[in-house]
């Protein structure tokens, strides 16, 4: 079931009350929740994946990566996320892979309310990860009732490649990338 948007979403939490009309979200990590938990990555690339997806929505402000994977690993109430970074929604989710088998569960929480608003999971194949990962995206938005923009991609951001062991060690690498250097911002020096 879909719920519809309430008009509380209109101002991200802490904004001031003259900040209206657009949507804002922020997508956390995905937890690994697999039995030798040794998906960490996966999850962060699912959530990096949403996010690129997600900033080609009309009326809607997604955090940007850095500052919504500092709640990595963290255990926060989705209140105090939203009042720090802003944001009405947190989108969040899971990881588990079991074999060949990929099961991803997203979930939509008011940041206000700390209310499930919407939920889903995806059971896949784990060769498939780019279609789940687009179809998460694209139930994320609908959830929303809100719709990509005309003339970009109807739906998520394009990968690179559609190999699923090079995606999976691509994915890897910025994960272990990022744990040896969590405050990149994208340059050197």
């Amino acid at each position: 079931m879909i719920i519809a948007l309430v008009a509380s979403w209109d101002r991200p939490a802490g904004a001031p009350s003259g900040e209206t009309g657009t949507v804002s979200i922020a997508v956390l990590p995905f937890a690994d929740l697999s039995p030798d938990h040794s998906n960490a990555y996966l999850g962060d690339g699912v959530a990096e994946t949403l996010i690129n997806a997600l900033v080609n929505v009309p009326g809607l402000t997604v955090t940007a990566r850095n500052s919504a994977f500092s709640f990595r690993g963290r255990e926060a109430d989705v209140k105090e996320i939203g009042k720090r970074l802003r944001v009405g929604v947190v989108l969040s989710g899971s990881v588990q892979r079991a074999s060949d088998k990929l099961r991803i569960s997203a979930q939509r929480v008011s940041t206000s309310t700390g209310l499930n608003l919407w939920a889903n999971s995806f059971d896949r194949q784990a060769a498939d990860i780019f279609a789940v990962q687009d179809e998460v995206a694209q139930a994320a938005v609908a959830a929303l009732k809100l719709r990509f923009a005309p003339g970009a991609a109807s739906g998520p951001v394009p990968v690179g490649t559609r190999n699923a062991d090079a995606y999976n060690a691509y994915l890897l690498g910025r994960f272990h990338w990022n744990l040896d250097f969590p405050g990149f911002r994208g340059h050197l020096g």
